[in-house]
């Protein structure tokens, strides 16, 4: 509903994200409805990997696809076992079964989910400290 109302007041871009916007099906019927209003889609990605993966795959089934946000991070590259593949600025279409990632069980348990402290996504008055190589490497 939230997003139908977006589109009949005259939105043309949808960033629905996959991991909360009810899936892969649910975002698929999202993006069918915003075709309709002759808008495009971009996936919002924050939530890591897995809904990385997911939003990838979905938007190699778009006709009204127009870019995938991305957030390249060391992080998130070591709690799968391969990184999802990039050529010449484009990613390529995982091939592996499912979503195309499996996880790194050893990384993950070095890592476990903790509640309280700072979300990385609060708004804050100083930038969070970040050593994110791939990036760097990425941006050079």
């Amino acid at each position: 509903k939230e997003f139908h109302d977006l589109l009949k007041a005259g939105v043309r871009i949808l960033q629905p994200n996959v991991g909360r916007s009810g899936g892969l099906w649910e975002t698929k019927k999202i993006a069918a409805l915003a075709e309709l209003f002759n808008a495009q889609i971009a996936p919002h990605i924050y939530c890591g990997p897995i809904a990385h993966a997911a939003a990838t795959h979905l938007g190699f089934t778009l006709p009204n696809f127009l870019i995938l946000e991305t957030i390249l991070s060391d992080f998130h590259d070591s709690i799968v076992t391969k990184a999802l593949a990039w050529e010449a600025g484009y990613m390529s279409a995982p091939k592996d079964p499912g979503v195309g990632v499996e996880l790194n069980h050893e990384a993950l348990s070095a890592h476990p989910y903790s509640t309280g402290g700072r979300l990385h996504l609060e708004m804050t008055q100083t930038a969070l400290s970040s050593n994110n190589s791939r990036l760097a490497r990425e941006l050079d």
